[in-house]
């Protein structure tokens, strides 16, 4: 548990940290968003700040229907390792290459795409499939937009990102 002196405690903090689950609890909500309270109890539990309680009492309150709610902070809370989690392929990635600037992603992927992403929104900004039954082994950035990627043919793909 985290100790902190809640009479001083910043709200703005507080609505960072909100924030901060929310942000790690997106991809989920996309696909279901009444797990709003679930994510926020598993991710805000160990908080003692007196406005974050306050909003785990109102979603305890207010979930309307069943819900698993978290006994322990069991997600990755706001501080923690995980930056954002990508959802969109089908099948198992094999290979992530990031550009320098840290701003988009390539990922390669047993369901024969490649796709490029926007990570500081985590969405898919570009899809290549690859031919037939070939699932996508590996991938690079270059220079300028480009990737490089191979495929479980052996094929070598040349692409360049068009914005």
């Amino acid at each position: 548990m985290v100790e902190r002196d809640d009479k001083n405690h910043d709200p703005y903090e507080a609505a960072g940290l909100v924030e901060e689950a929310l942000r790690l609890s997106a991809h989920v909500l996309a696909h279901d968003p009444s797990q709003l309270p679930s994510q926020l109890t598993g991710r805000l539990l160990s908080e003692d700040s007196v406005q974050v309680r306050g909003l785990l009492a109102k979603a305890l309150h207010s979930a309307g229907a069943a819900w698993l709610r978290s006994l322990w902070a069991d997600l990755t809370p706001p501080g923690g390792p995980l930056v954002r989690t990508l959802s969109g392929h089908t099948d198992g990635v094999n290979a992530v290459a990031v550009t320098p600037d840290g701003k988009q992603a390539v990922s390669a992927s047993l369901d024969q795409t490649l796709k490029v992403w926007d990570l500081e929104r985590g969405t898919v900004v570009a899809t290549f499939t690859c031919d037939g039954p070939a699932s996508a082994r590996c991938c690079a950035f270059g220079g300028d937009r480009r990737i490089v990627a191979g495929d479980q043919s052996g094929r070598v793909h040349f692409l360049t990102l068009e914005l």
